[in-house]
């Protein structure tokens, strides 16, 4: 796809916002609002961004962008939690409109978000320039899994939605290890909140959460205590 390619349809796609509340699409299992960022996200930056904004499209495509963080299918349920809870420290596998959602919400709230890719991390550089936001580049593995507890923290809510591949290929996926490692994550009454919760990327780790709510292929979900040695350790 070129970058005509992406403009047509973001012009196309975005012009239909105030018509379909929720409109989803998958493109290879990904939420589609959230692929189209990241395909305007590479359109709109360096020599391109001022080609196109020579053509009139850049000024529209980010005029209602924004409205596409709320289409995600996680928005409402995640910040209805967010200004329930007043987190104070919040850990996430898997930054994107999810971490600007967190830091519009909870602006006080530190954020420690860790990403697998290396170019989706370089897109997301200017979230650094928030001092609350804290976002490390870490290749799947097991240090994936064992950074968050390196950091010596707890945290109030943990948001999960990173990648779902198993390494290796007869193991759980990296979705459910995420899983299996936040009961020990938590601080007392911490919340974990799961995105995709309607695929089986959570297999039967999601038997040791007790389910607080589950709209929009969201989960918000509280460890069963003694289910909390489920992880990994």
């Amino acid at each position: 796809m070129d970058d005509f390619d992406v403009l047509a349809l973001s012009a196309f796609g975005l012009s239909w916002l105030p018509i379909f509340p929720d409109p989803y699409y998958h493109v290879e299992h990904v939420n589609f609002w959230e692929w189209l960022y990241r395909e305007i996200n590479e359109v709109l930056t360096g020599e391109r961004a001022r080609f196109h904004s020579q053509l009139g499209f850049t000024s529209v495509l980010l005029g209602r962008l924004d409205k596409a963080y709320e289409l995600s299918s996680y928005a409402a349920i995640l910040r209805k939690y967010l200004r329930m809870k007043q987190p104070k420290k919040i850990l996430e596998w898997g930054p994107g409109i999810s971490t600007r959602i967190m830091a519009a919400e909870v602006p006080d709230a530190e954020i420690y978000s860790i990403e697998h890719d290396v170019q989706w991390f370089e897109r997301l550089q200017d979230l650094q320039n928030n001092s609350k936001v804290h976002l490390f580049c870490i290749p799947l593995g097991d240090n994936y899994l064992k950074f968050p507890a390196s950091l010596g923290l707890k945290f109030d809510l943990i948001f999960v939605d990173g990648e779902a591949v198993s390494i290796p290929v007869d193991s759980a996926n990296f979705r459910e290890k995420c899983l299996a490692e936040s009961p020990f994550l938590l601080q007392d009454n911490g919340l974990v909140v799961i995105h995709d919760s309607n695929t089986a990327w959570y297999g039967n780790t999601r038997f040791c959460f007790e389910t607080i709510e589950e709209a929009d292929r969201t989960a918000v979900l509280k460890p069963i205590e003694e289910n909390n040695s489920v992880g990994t350790r």
